[in-house]
């Protein structure tokens, strides 16, 4: 069987679809495709298909990352013409590869955030100085938690009399994984935010290199 690792956009109309409904849209893709791909064995066989790291809703992209399989050895050129074709602007299609890493080895996530606030670019920046803490919630319970171990960088830049922007790295990890809507929340504690906008721009390993 053939591994391929796929990189893709998810922008425009496709931040309001949820994880489960992006996995089924790829699926459908996949099919279009007419490609030989691998399914699961059993009663009720679908397409086996793993992303790297689930975006949030209402969240774009431009790394984001599935794999897949093929039972026949099929040049890349081939399977990336016919993904291309089959995905749609807003799952726009970047290129497919040889997996390098495991998916697990994501680490780190570069995002860019635009928030709509009249705080200044100097009263952002204060507010980041010190420790972080943000209000979390599960299903179980709402608890206090110091973010500040899962942010490696954070810029803060001036972007209009109406919005800010940041750009950092934070920990991506299934086991330490820390959402940006948090950064936003933690603004929004002493600053009225109007709206947001969270783009993943890069997936990293550990050692800082990007994720392949």
């Amino acid at each position: 069987m053939l591994s391929v690792r796929v990189f893709f956009e998810k922008k425009n109309g496709a931040k309001f679809i949820s994880h489960l409904d992006l996995n089924r849209a790829v699926m459908r893709i996949l099919v279009r495709t007419g490609l030989p791909v691998v399914y699961s064995q059993g009663f009720n066989p679908h397409i086996k298909v793993v992303f790297a790291l689930p975006l949030s809703i209402y969240q774009e992209s431009t790394c984001e990352v599935f794999d897949f399989k093929l039972n026949e050895d099929i040049p890349k050129d081939v399977v990336a013409e016919a993904l291309a074709k089959a995905m749609p602007d807003d799952l726009h299609f970047i290129s497919c590869e040889d997996p390098v890493y495991k998916l697990g080895d994501v680490s780190k996530a570069e995002y860019e955030i635009k928030v709509y606030t009249k705080a200044t670019k100097d009263e952002v920046e204060k507010l980041f100085c010190g420790d972080i803490v943000v209000l979390r919630k599960t299903k179980t319970r709402e608890f206090e938690d110091k973010i500040n171990d899962r942010i490696f960088s954070l810029e803060v830049f001036d972007d209009s009399n109406i919005s800010i922007k940041l750009k950092c790295v934070l920990r991506a990890s299934n086991s330490e994984y820390l959402n940006p809507q948090y950064l936003v929340n933690h603004i929004s504690e002493y600053y009225d935010v109007y709206d947001q906008e969270i783009k993943r721009t890069k997936l990293m390993c550990e050692n800082g290199e990007e994720f392949r």
